[in-house]
């Protein structure tokens, strides 16, 4: 639920704006320009509404303080001053929107558009400046069954990791997740291998204006940014072990200290982690805190590598293509060579590495390319794609064999043909008698 400030040196109209409210937004207030300041410094807001005529505010200082020294929060002034000088100046110094209290009263509709129109457009921005790209349809590309957990965990309130090697489909995954469960909240992604440490803690938590030479105005860190919404630890076991340490106490205690300030801030966030690597190991060798690790582990999924599954594969080249064709405006198919390829290619880079082989493809196509699969620019993926029938049905052979651990006459069995015709396919195919145990 969004926070907003209200404030206001009539008591009674604070009574009335909260009770108006309430029901939609969590609401704080303060009646003077001190515990105004106060509550912006000690509790995450998403907006404030603003009075201008307060007797301890010279003029217009308190809007240019705020739009100053926190330029994410949006502004919406809440004034019986109907001065047309004043009301451009407002907006002129960063104030989103001008509301005469009068129509408030006249229609609390009116009141609420403006405030969820201003709230849309601030959401907007933040997802500029904070969210991970989501240039494919993650519903797409990720299992069903995996997908269905995450959904169900993260709705519980549960902190996830999601393990995974590269590209198989992480972050993809945390898109539709927010989507799913808080798409108009922020989801801030911090990359835990890249975190710089002279520079993590006014990253992670920001800091007060003059807190440092170079410091000139109040900066919310990530992890402020993240309240409400998502924050997700990306490749969080490359995490240095004194950023582990910081984490934890704000997992533990849901509050941290901007740079410079001695105010505690609260915040309340869904938490995901992904990790390429296996966490469990990590802590047994030390360098990952135990601690940290049964605060994230609440609940878990694997996301399975393309060589795991022919199915799954096959069903991620259909959407590439069909994704390409209409992005290059052509109606390139899968034929019999590319699909033997898809299926035995060992696919390292996973999800990754198919969307790009498969667009290189595409776009040569698209350009009037004749695709014989020898014309792309990957060495090893020409090489790959040099298959024939012949070399298709030993590499099924192969794979049915150790699948029946080299039994006969299960593998006929799997394969639906009799005993005799399995041995003279593998005699063809000059596949090793001796690894053959009945």
């Amino acid at each position: 639920m969004q926070t907003i400030l209200i404030v206001d040196d009539n008591d009674l109209t604070l009574l009335h704006l909260s009770t108006l409210l309430e029901s939609r937004f969590r609401i704080v207030t303060a009646n003077t320009k001190s515990k105004c300041l106060d509550r912006l410094h000690s509790t995450p807001v998403h907006m404030i509404l603003l009075d201008l005529n307060m007797p301890d505010v010279k003029n217009l200082d308190l809007l240019y303080y705020v739009n100053e020294n926190f330029p994410m929060l949006p502004i919406i002034i809440v004034s019986s001053d109907e001065n047309p000088n004043i009301i451009v100046k407002c907006l002129k110094i960063g104030a989103k929107h001008y509301v005469f209290k009068s129509k408030i009263n006249e229609s609390l509709t009116y009141f609420i558009d403006i405030i969820n129109e201003v709230f849309e457009e601030s959401s907007e921005k933040r997802k500029k400046e904070f969210i991970l790209p989501n240039t494919i349809n993650c519903l797409e590309i990720i299992p069903s069954r995996e997908y269905e957990l995450a959904i169900k965990s993260s709705k519980g309130g549960l902190n996830l990791v999601i393990n995974g090697e590269t590209g198989t489909g992480k972050s993809f995954l945390v898109s539709k997740i927010h989507q799913e469960i808080a798409s108009n909240a922020p989801l801030i992604c911090i990359n835990c291998a890249s975190i710089c440490e002279t520079l993590v803690e006014s990253e992670l938590f920001g800091y007060e204006k003059g807190a440092f030479t170079g410091a000139e105005s109040t900066k919310i860190g990530k992890i402020e940014a993240a309240n409400g919404g998502i924050l997700f630890l990306d490749e969080i076991g490359k995490m240095p072990k004194y950023v582990q340490e910081k984490l934890l106490t704000v997992i533990e205690n849901k509050q941290f200290y901007r740079v410079g300030s001695s105010v505690p801030i609260h915040v309340e966030f869904q938490l995901i982690s992904a990790t390429n690597i296996n966490l469990e190991t990590l802590v047994k060798n030390g360098s990952f805190l135990p601690d940290l690790y049964y605060r994230i582990h609440q609940f878990s999924i694997s996301l399975p590598p393309l060589r795991n599954s022919e199915k799954y594969t096959l069903q991620l080249a259909s959407y590439f293509i069909k994704k390409f064709n209409t992005d290059y405006q052509c109606n390139f198919e899968i034929n019999y060579s590319l699909k033997t390829f898809l299926i035995t290619h060992s696919w390292d880079g996973n999800i990754r590495e198919l969307k790009n082989k498969l667009q290189t493809i595409i776009a040569m196509h698209s350009q009037g390319e004749s695709i014989s699969f020898n014309n792309t620019p990957d060495t090893e993926f020409n090489d790959s794609l040099s298959f024939d029938i012949q070399s298709y049905e030993k590499i099924k052979l192969i794979q049915a064999l150790k699948k029946c651990t080299f039994n006969l006459s299960k593998t006929s069995r799997l394969l639906k043909i009799p005993r005799s015709t399995l041995q003279g396919k593998m005699k063809k195919h000059q596949i090793s008698q001796n690894k053959i145990s009945n």
